[in-house]
């Protein structure tokens, strides 16, 4: 990241988030992995300039945070409990949404206060339950309880 000028920063931000969302049925592992990388660019491109994906980046953040819940509560990658449907790994479901949420963290305190404010303002509006921005998950309540306290959680750090 270091070696790219700070202009073009936002194409590599914009790459990774390509490659999260074209992976987002992979184990999370390979998803926590994504996200990780994707934590380390971000620092490194906030310092300079990440422009519009600033947004794009907490909103993929916020869907994956989504997808991993219900991943986690269905037990499932395609939503049912099929004979021959990978089965998900809670632990590592929880390992991906604690990386999801140090990633939100730490990026939004790498941003100056007034975008800092604007996001906050953006992940609440992505509460389910709170506002309509976001729709609840498929996992029933106990899926929109997880997320609400993941996003909450989110904004305290």
């Amino acid at each position: 990241m270091y070696s790219i000028r700070s202009q073009h920063s936002h194409l590599v931000i914009q790459q990774l988030l390509g490659h999260l969302a074209a992976n987002s049925k992979n184990s999370a592992t390979v998803r926590a992995g994504i996200i990780e990388v994707l934590l380390e660019a971000a620092a490194i491109a906030a310092s300079c300039s990440v422009g519009l994906t600033v947004l794009e980046i907490f909103n993929t953040l916020v869907q994956q945070l989504h997808l991993s819940v219900d991943y986690e509560l269905t037990g499932s990658y395609d939503g049912s409990i099929n004979i021959g449907s990978e089965i998900t790994n809670a632990h590592e479901e929880r390992q991906l949404q604690e990386a999801v949420i140090r990633t939100i963290s730490s990026f939004a305190n790498t941003l100056p206060a007034y975008q800092r404010s604007e996001v906050m303002l953006f992940i609440m509006g992505k509460i389910p339950g709170i506002h309509t921005a976001m729709p609840s998950t498929g996992s029933g309540p106990e899926g929109t309880r997880m997320i609400q306290v993941m996003l909450l959680k989110s904004l305290v750090q």
